[in-house]
């Protein structure tokens, strides 16, 4: 689980909220006010992004 966390927060989570320009938000979330999305919390219609590299 730790080695899944550091991959995942500290280049995809980081990747994705430095592209949407999201600022950290209620709930320890990441709201993206340019592209009306949320990073974190439970998921929604609005709140899937994918990352292609």
């Amino acid at each position: 689980m730790a080695i899944y966390n550091q991959i995942f927060i500290r280049s995809y989570l980081k990747t994705a909220i430095r592209l949407t320009n999201a600022h950290l938000s209620k709930g320890m979330s990441y709201y993206s006010d340019k592209y009306k999305v949320c990073i974190g919390g439970f998921p929604d219609d609005n709140s899937r992004f994918y990352i292609l590299d």
